[in-house]
C-alpha cells in the first residue's frame, strides 16, 4: 500500500507480496501439525526437562546443606 497508485505493476507486485506472506504463515501454518503427525515426530519437551532437572538440583542441595537432615 506504500507503492504510488501510479507505480507501474502495483496490483501485480501486491498481488505477490499478498500471496508470500499467506502461504508462509497460513498455508504452512495449517499443514504443519498434519505433516508431523505424518512423518511420526514428536515433541521433546525441552521446558519440561529444564524444569525438572532445575526441580532436581534445587531438591539435591536442600539434602546436601540440610543440617537436620545430617
Amino acid at each position: 500500500m506504500a507503492l504510488p497508485s501510479a507505480f507501474p505493476y502495483r496490483d501485480l507486485i501486491l498481488l505477490t507480496a499478498f500471496a508470500v506472506v499467506f502461504g508462509t504463515l497460513v498455508i504452512q501454518g495449517l499443514t504443519l501439525k498434519p505433516l508431523m503427525r505424518a512423518l511420526d515426530l514428536h515433541d521433546d519437551d525441552p521446558v519440561g526437562r529444564e524444569v525438572r532437572a532445575a526441580r532436581e538440583a534445587a531438591l539435591r542441595s536442600i539434602l546436601v546443606t540440610d543440617p537436620l537432615n545430617a
